[in-house]
């Protein structure tokens, strides 16, 4: 993450830049992204970050950011305020924008006038149309930005996303509305990449007798966890001094002040901010880890990235077969697809008492989305595809 944190630091030098150099660098064989208004988040770090950095190492992009930040949870939705020159909109091919909740017109108009040749891109990493009902941000989201979401979807020439079912709603939503829409929807995949894993300095498992096991969660999907509490329990009486639960991300206390998880013995982690999290994952040097997801429609939209994460680490893992990571796990070969709560209870036990197994299908893992799911060459041919 060094290089991440030094873009912070530097991020005041996007305010300002040498106009007549980019416009000099300009060049008909390479093409030009401009990425706008980047979070240093999950979203903003695989969606925009790792694409800026990447890209550029390369002889066919040249690219460039306008407008760092860091989460602000109270405006989950809003832009980094950063003028956008001119010179910046006539020197890009493209300017990629993340999810937008209000309503852009005028400005990609403007943008139009300025630079006539100008793609412009939004990045859909998930749609609060998507969400539960019970979802904070989907509490936050009002009637507005549902509106200024699919007029800006709309409006821009690409809609970009890792999640194939999430295209496919946007495309829905567009030709309900609209039936003479022209936006062109695409898909871009999440990859990994050794950026954000210089600075750790763990990434083996425990080595100790207890297992580690551990949960990824957060207040918003802590009822994936609860989903299969009763195989915790039973779990634990199984083997009360061989494993420990480890939840990252949740401190147990749901927002009404309940407990759910209080007669389980459990090692809790509160949720670090992004920059710190692949070194804070890896300190917790989990056994193994459980990616739980309701059986319902709207999970398989939810991200792939908690998967890439640890297994990128050599972590195996056991989650749901109606999720996303149907799409990632190789059920046997990098880990495990489960379905039921006897196939859970089932599967954690033989990853406790088979630590040979195990351990195989996390390094196994690790292999698969390196070798699958990082920059390589292969994967960077699917930029130039959608970028031409």
């Amino acid at each position: 993450m060094k290089i991440i944190k030094q873009l912070l630091k530097e991020r005041g030098r996007f305010r300002n830049p040498e106009a007549p150099k980019l416009l000099t660098e300009c060049s008909s064989e390479v093409v030009q992204i401009l990425y706008f208004s980047a979070k240093v988040t999950s979203s903003g770090y695989y969606r925009m970050l790792l694409p800026l950095l990447e890209l550029t190492k390369t002889k066919k992009f040249k690219t460039h950011l306008i407008g760092l930040s860091k989460e602000d949870f109270s405006a989950p939705f809003e832009l980094a305020k950063v003028p956008l020159l001119d010179d910046w909109v006539l020197w890009a091919d493209y300017m990629v924008f993340p999810l937008l909740t209000v309503d852009f017109m005028y400005f990609f108009q403007a943008c139009k006038v300025i630079n006539p040749e100008l793609q412009i891109v939004m990045d859909v990493d998930f749609l609060p149309h998507t969400l539960p009902s019970n979802d904070p941000l989907r509490k936050k989201t009002t009637k507005e930005m549902f509106t200024a979401i699919q007029s800006n979807m709309n409006l821009v020439d690409i809609v970009t996303s890792h999640n194939e079912h999430i295209l496919d709603y946007c495309q829905v939503l567009l030709e309900e509305r609209y039936s003479n829409t022209h936006t062109f929807l695409t898909f871009i995949p999440n990859l990994i990449s050794k950026i954000g894993y210089d600075e750790v300095t763990n990434t083996t498992a425990s080595g100790s007798d207890k297992v580690r096991i551990g949960m990824l969660t957060s207040i918003r999907t802590v009822d994936n966890i609860l989903l299969i509490r009763n195989v915790l329990k039973k779990i634990q009486a199984t083997f009360r001094q061989k494993v420990v639960f480890v939840i990252f991300g949740w401190n147990g206390t749901l927002q009404d002040g309940s407990t759910p998880l209080a007669e389980l013995e459990i090692e809790y982690h509160k949720p670090v901010d992004f920059i710190n999290y692949f070194e804070k994952l890896s300190k917790l040097q989990l056994d193994m880890a459980l990616l739980p997801l309701r059986n319902k429609a709207t999970y398989r939209f939810a991200s792939d990235t908690p998967y890439l994460e640890l297994a990128s680490l050599g972590i195996p893992v056991i989650a749901s077969e109606n999720s996303i990571y149907v799409e990632y796990i190789l059920d046997g070969k990098t880990g495990s697809l489960v379905k039921g709560i006897d196939q859970w209870q089932i599967t954690i036990k033989k990853y406790i008492e088979d630590k040979a197994y195990s351990s195989k299908l996390g390094k196994a893992a690790k292999k698969h989305v390196w070798e699958c799911y990082s920059y390589t060459k292969e994967n960077i041919e699917i930029f130039s595809e959608v970028f031409i």
